[in-house]
């Protein structure tokens, strides 16, 4: 994937405590992520890949098939 710009892994921190749905009170929570690509102008070419099987941000190493120019997720797109 040499023509696109891959972001180290990132983690998005949240010093107050969350609130999630059925009332479970998370502290200190912390999701990890990774960008692939370029957000356009308008927004709306991202994609959110949940990793429920893995418990990491890697989905170049768990999907490499998916995730590559002129696949399903193609972060020039």
């Amino acid at each position: 994937m040499s023509s696109t710009k891959v972001h180290e892994r990132q983690v998005l921190r949240f010093d107050d405590s969350v609130v999630l749905d059925g009332e479970l009170v998370v502290d200190r929570l912390q999701v990890g992520y990774r960008t692939w690509g370029r957000l356009n102008r308008a927004g709306n070419n991202a994609v959110l890949v949940c990793p429920a099987l893995t418990g990491n941000a890697d989905v170049d190493e768990w999907w490499p098939g998916l995730l590559r120019p002129g696949k399903a997720l193609d972060p020039a797109r």
